[in-house]
């Protein structure tokens, strides 16, 4: 009996492997990400949203039965690998699934991904935010605005989780592709996973992930084109740059080779006229969050490319070059582009330098792409090098981990291709997995102490310790259990970062990054006056060392505090913390006013 139900099992994976629904599990998550997401930036844009109870209930049965799937298929995948190096993959992601439990805390999350859907989610639709971090694709944050409220946010967490599970699938699948044995495919996984930045960007919201799943995505999807499945994979391909493309803009940045391709294929390849509806609707998602974006702001890809495309308001576009200059900025020469990418394996607290030693090797002919790697990789390192000439300092190598589900598979097969042509290659092999095998245990120590924290909730639920170096989270929450709103009634709030996420009261924000109030403008109470009667402002919450160094804000509140219009209610000395691991933090004052 026990071996009848054995083979059950075993008959039973081999057709899933074989029909590749573990692939199809991962196409359809990343396209209802994209589908719904847009529904709901589409709906909330043009009329008032209000969440029901049984809208969060339909969302989370929808959402479980996509991204459930896809979590099985992973583990299923995985374990079928006949090595013991998988229990190394299995033992860093389960550690991983923990962070899911623990509220959200990162600050991308608390300035943009959490505290964008939140906002739409108070205000009941989707507002003009001229915030420097705002106006990027809708569909990654809507995604979760049914469900927002449950919680603090935690699901927004496990679709990352969700989506890393994805990755490892494609990754797997892309490998078996080009490699003979099943160890060499963990060597795959583990390089991929123990990075720094990649441990970082599975375990907090942010873009980093599900872009790495567009990639993946797209390079399957060729793959499997190549392979004779031409309109299923050509919808695929499609389907993935879409997503990319709808969740943040580098996407843009893999076009040019990915479009040459295809007008080449089309070109040369009977393609079946039944597949142009789903492309042409894929066309569209691919439009939208850019053109809703060039109908809200005026630029499709606002706050960059400002001087192509003048913003609506030119003050907006003041506020973007602010900061945008000193992000992107750097001179676009040789010498940066070379320190740059040699910068890449100097970063260890980031970046795995054994991870990007295969980038050397994709240059090469692969089986079923030709050139393709290195032609995506070097357009895409191009054009990130015009974009951001300095493109790795400042945690902007992050952009490069893009490149990893090309670099890893293509730049190991062809290494490993290479050992086997050498008289001692296979001790040279030997040698390359032993060191790269000791950075792995290096990296999973450094992600059991990243995980103290996490595993200290677990046992405690202890939010405030939890909290201890989420910037301005004491503060916030003695906002939300002490401070009422009538009407339409909002807060001001002027801090560093916008890290808004916690404040569950309607605001605005009106600090550096925001260009919704132009302070320079504001040289006299009557203005002052205008400006937070047209806003509906009833307090102002301020962090005062940062307003100290923004100066037009400063003066704005002075005068405010000199005709007696606003009156101090509460004063706080808050840490703001740089490195949690470090324990490094600078201290401020906070400030929190009423207008009279």
């Amino acid at each position: 009996m026990i071996d009848f139900e054995k083979n059950k099992i075993t008959t039973m994976l081999k057709r899933w492997s074989e029909e590749d629904i573990p692939f199809f599990s991962v196409a359809l998550f990343a396209g209802t990400w994209l589908c719904i997401g847009n529904f709901w930036s589409v709906v909330s844009t043009y009329t008032f949203v209000s969440i029901s109870t049984a809208t969060t209930i339909l969302s989370v049965i929808i959402y479980l039965a996509v991204a459930l799937p896809v979590v099985i298929f992973f583990f299923v995948e995985l374990l079928r690998l006949k090595t013991k190096l998988k229990w190394i993959i299995l033992a860093e992601v389960l550690t991983f699934m923990i962070f899911i439990i623990p509220p959200p805390r990162n600050a991308d999350a608390m300035r943009v991904w959490l505290a964008k859907v939140y906002d739409v989610f108070m205000q009941g639709r989707k507002l003009v935010r001229p915030y420097w971090h705002y106006n990027t694709p809708d569909a990654f944050t809507l995604f979760h605005l049914p469900m927002i409220n449950m919680w603090d946010g935690q699901i927004f967490q496990f679709s990352i989780w969700t989506a890393l599970c994805a990755v490892l699938i494609l990754l797997i699948k892309i490998s078996k592709e080009y490699v003979s044995n099943d160890r060499t495919v963990v060597i795959i996984l583990c390089l991929f996973l123990f990075n720094p930045l990649i441990i970082l960007a599975s375990t907090v919201v942010i873009t980093d992930i599900p872009m790495i799943l567009a990639v993946a995505g797209m390079v399957y999807s060729l793959i499997l084109y190549e392979q004779g499945k031409f309109n299923k994979s050509l919808f695929f391909l499609f389907l993935f740059v879409v997503f990319g493309m709808n969740v943040k803009y580098n996407m843009l940045m893999f076009l040019p080779p990915i479009l040459f391709w295809a007008v080449k294929k089309m070109w040369t390849d009977s393609i079946n006229l039944k597949s142009l509806p789903f492309l042409f609707i894929l066309t569209i998602l691919a439009i939208l969050p850019y053109y809703m974006n060039y109908l809200s702001i005026g630029n499709p890809v606002w706050p960059a490319l400002t001087k192509i495309f003048p913003a609506k308001n030119p003050y907006w576009d003041i506020v973007a070059l602010r900061t945008t200059e000193s992000f992107l900025g750097g001179e676009r020469n040789i010498q940066n582009f070379v320190e740059s990418f040699i910068r890449l394996f100097l970063i260890p607290h980031h970046i795995n330098p054994m991870a990007f030693i295969p980038i050397f090797f994709i240059f090469y002919r692969f089986k079923y792409l030709n050139y393709m790697p290195v032609l995506i990789a070097s357009s895409y390192l191009f054009i990130l090098w015009l974009m951001m000439p300095q493109f790795a300092v400042d945690e902007k190598e992050r952009y490069v981990l893009y490149l990893l589900p090309i670099v890893l598979p293509f730049g190991i097969a062809n290494i490993y291709e290479k050992f086997t042509k050498y008289k001692y290659g296979e001790k040279l092999k030997q040698f390359f997995e032993v060191v790269v095998i000791m950075t792995f245990f290096l990296y999973f120590t450094f992600t059991f102490v990243y995980s103290y924290d996490a595993f200290k909730y677990l046992l405690t639920y202890d939010k405030k310790v939890w909290h201890r170096a989420t910037w301005y989270y004491e503060d916030y929450d003695w906002i939300n259990k002490n401070i009422e709103l009538k009407d339409s009634e909002k807060i001001l709030v002027i801090v560093a970062n916008q890290q808004t996420y916690y404040l569950k009261k309607p605001y605005v924000n009106g600090d550096a990054l925001s260009a919704l109030i132009d302070w320079s403008a504001m040289t006299d109470i009557n203005k002052i006056i205008n400006v937070i009667k047209g806003y509906r402002i009833k307090y102002i919450y301020i962090d005062n060392d940062y307003l100290k160094d923004y100066k037009d804000a400063k003066y704005a509140v002075e005068i405010l505090i000199k005709h007696n219009k606003i009156v101090e209610i509460r004063r706080s000395n808050v840490r703001l913390y740089s490195s949690r691991l470090t324990n490094k933090f600078s201290e401020t004052q906070t400030i929190l006013y009423k207008v009279e």
